[in-house]
This record gives C-alpha cells, sequence and structure tokens, in this order.
C-alpha cells in the first residue's frame, strides 16, 4: 500500500501593497511639488521683467550709482540753524539755573514748574551745532539709570540712537527761545527694546514727516530733563524727556541679488518634469513581483529532518524534495 502524504506548503506572503503602487505615488508627489515651484515662480512679476525691457538698454553698474551721505548708518549733515548764546558750558552750575532744574519733577506730567528748566535747555542745544554737542554727550547710557538717578543726568548732554515710531507738532507758547513750534519723537533704542524715549527738538532733519505711525531713524543729542509720564496701550508708563537736536539716518540701500533668466528656470522645470514622467511610464509598466515558488515536501521527511542533531554541531542538511525520492 502506497504511504500517503501529507504536504506541507511554503510560500512567501506577499506583500499588502505591490511595490510599484508606492513607486507610483512618490513620482506624483515629485512632480506635484515641481509643479507648485514653477507656479510659484512664474507668480513673481519679477520673473517676466526681461520680457519687457528694451532692446539694447544696458543695466546701470551698481559703481556708478553716487553714494549718499550717511548711507554706512551715519548721521547725514545738512545745515544747522545755530542761534549764539550761553550753554550748559556757562551756566550750569549757576545759582539760577540749579535752582531750576530743582523744581523739575519726575514721574509727573509736564507742567509750570518745568518749564524754565524746559526752555533753557532748549536754548543750550540751540547755541551749539549738532556736532559740538555730540562730541561732550554721554554714549550708551542705561534706560535705566534715568529713573535710578536722575539728579546725576538732568541737564547733561546724552546722545542716543533712535529707531522713531512716532513725530508729534505743537504750537509753542511764548518762550524765551523764540520757538513757534516744537517736535515731539517717540522712539526706542536697542537697548532699552520696547521701551520709550521722548525727546524734543526746534526743527526735524529735511525730509521726515510727522506721523501717529512712523518708521524713521536718526541720532539724536541733547539734555535730559526729567522722567515723564504717559498712557501705554494697558497701563500707565514712564519715559525719559530730552531736548535737544535730531538727524536722520538713511536707510542702507539694499543692492537686489543678480538672478538667473527666467528661461533657465522654465528650462529646468520642463527637464525635471520630462524625467519624472519617464520614470513613471517605468514603473507603470513593470511587471509585478512574482510570488515565490512553494516547495511540496513530505512531512515525514521534515519532520526527521527538524529533529536531526549533527554529531559534529553542524547544521542538518535541507530535506530534499519529496518528488526525487518517488
Amino acid at each position: 500500500m502506497p504511504r500517503e502524504r501529507r504536504r506541507v506548503r511554503y510560500a512567501a506572503r506577499s506583500s499588502s501593497m505591490p511595490g510599484n503602487v508606492m513607486l507610483r505615488l512618490s513620482s506624483a508627489i515629485v512632480a506635484l511639488l515641481i509643479l507648485g515651484m514653477i507656479y510659484t515662480r512664474a507668480r513673481d512679476p519679477r520673473t517676466w521683467r526681461w520680457l519687457a525691457e528694451e532692446d539694447g538698454a544696458a543695466p546701470v553698474p551698481v559703481a556708478a550709482i553716487p553714494a549718499q551721505a550717511g548711507s554706512q548708518g551715519t548721521p547725514t549733515r545738512p545745515e544747522e540753524l545755530v542761534i549764539p548764546g550761553p550753554t550748559d558750558l556757562d551756566e550750569r552750575e549757576s545759582p539760577e539755573v540749579q535752582n531750576q532744574f530743582l523744581a523739575v519733577g519726575d514721574k509727573t506730567a509736564l507742567d509750570k514748574a518745568d518749564m524754565p528748566a524746559y526752555w533753557r535747555l532748549m536754548r543750550w542745544s540751540r547755541a551749539q551745532s549738532f556736532d559740538e554737542l555730540q562730541a561732550r554727550a554721554a554714549q550708551k547710557v542705561p534706560y535705566t539709570q534715568f529713573f535710578e538717578d536722575p539728579e546725576k543726568y538732568r541737564g547733561a548732554p546724552v546722545r542716543l540712537r533712535l529707531h522713531i515710531k512716532r513725530i508729534l507738532s505743537y504750537d509753542a507758547p511764548e518762550n524765551s527761545a523764540g520757538l513757534e513750534t516744537v517736535y515731539e519723537i517717540w522712539g526706542t533704542t536697542d537697548e532699552s527694546q520696547t521701551y520709550l524715549y521722548s525727546v524734543v527738538c526746534p526743527e526735524l532733519p529735511p525730509g521726515m514727516q510727522t506721523g501717529t505711525d512712523v518708521s524713521e531713524e536718526g541720532v539724536f543729542v541733547g539734555y535730559f530733563l526729567k522722567v515723564m509720564p504717559y498712557e501705554g496701550a494697558i497701563k500707565r508708563l514712564a519715559a525719559p524727556l530730552l531736548i535737544g537736536r535730531l538727524r536722520s539716518v538713511p536707510r542702507p540701500v539694499v543692492v537686489p541679488v543678480a538672478q538667473l533668466p527666467s528661461w533657465v528656470w522654465l528650462a529646468c522645470g520642463a527637464v525635471v518634469l520630462g524625467a519624472a514622467a519617464i520614470g513613471w511610464r517605468l514603473f507603470a509598466n513593470a511587471p509585478q513581483r512574482r510570488r515565490v515558488q512553494t516547495a511540496e515536501i513530505d512531512d515525514e521527511e521534515a519532520a526527521d529532518w527538524f529533529g536531526q542533531t549533527g554529531g559534529d554541531g553542524t547544521e542538518p542538511a535541507e530535506p530534499s524534495n519529496s518528488d526525487d525520492h518517488a
């Protein structure tokens, strides 16, 4: 009676998702990214500027553009109105000036008691040029020092590099400086960060306009008067009040970076898109992975093979196909 054989079938487990599907999906994602880059580039009006350029029009070289004074972050130097008169070098130690400074109250609104010292500081600043006043001004005084020791800096010249946020003009009352209009400038420094200074000037630099929301750069030199409160957006704050002169600092000119012509970008995009299309076709037409061919093995032979132990410590040989022993 022929021995009944039971077959043990071994088969490789096929993947739940064919490999070529993942390749197609990856190719589609790459193609979409390339199309997005081309679309973004095409939306930029500068990409098509070369189409509107006149024939024979040569670009102006950067070296031919004249440099403006102060283009490296230094203040411009317009003509200044200097009114001859005494300064802090002549009057600071006089009893009259000291009494006026003693009458100034910090962290209080500007009132009549402050005005004699206010207009005296205005006269001092107008009696000197910007450069003369800057030569004696204290540099980089910490913002907190005006609050902690106001008496030390009252009537002393200070220099501030301001990021100007607000400029207001006021009609001046009758005063000893002979001014009809004064300008109130609000701004911050790198050191004060978001905390404001308030400075008052008899005139604005050329080209600087008033407004409640401006973005200007300037250098101020003048005299500290007092710490003055003001209403902030959320709570009541205070700012150092100074009186003096202001010079504007023009923003540095940004030289545009040379760009590749538009046709180069379009050609590169077409090449990459074509390569993605070719890759798509190759992967789409590739045959699916064939399953590993199954092998039929006699169950008794398989059991004998698993039960073997090599005497010399070696692994047993693989069982042969049952069809070879038929």
